[in-house]
């Protein structure tokens, strides 16, 4: 039997299906569902800057992973350069020293690694 073929305009549905799976787990604090969520939701719509971030928020506050969140950040805004917070992570990612987690949205500890922020141009 051939597999399932989807139409061109569900992969978009999937992407929204698994951000908002994300978004449900992250209000229950459940982070290592949230991060599967959001990788899916980027897998399945790669042009999406709210998926990369919304990943990149899990991957520096709930799984210190710094580097993987700044990979993330790079891409969303490029896709949204206007997109203010997430250039406010992209600092607090790069940043040599990064507070405590607070109430569950606060920064995770650094690792010691330092990364440059990189802004775009004028105009």
């Amino acid at each position: 039997m051939p597999a399932p073929t989807m139409a061109a305009g569900s992969w978009p549905i999937l992407a929204n299906l698994f951000m908002q799976r994300g978004n449900h787990a992250w209000g229950q604090e459940q982070w290592d569902t949230a991060g599967t969520s959001y990788r899916l939701a980027v897998a399945y719509a790669p042009q999406q800057a709210p998926a990369h971030r919304r990943l990149a928020e899990v991957l520096l506050y709930h799984q210190q992973q710094p580097g993987a969140a700044l990979a993330q950040l790079e891409v969303a805004v490029a896709l949204d350069p206007a997109d203010g917070y997430g250039y406010i992570l992209k600092a607090r990612a790069c940043g040599p020293e990064r507070p405590a987690a607070s109430a569950g949205r606060g920064p995770a500890g650094g690792d010691g690694r330092q990364h440059r922020l990189r802004l775009p141009g004028p105009g």
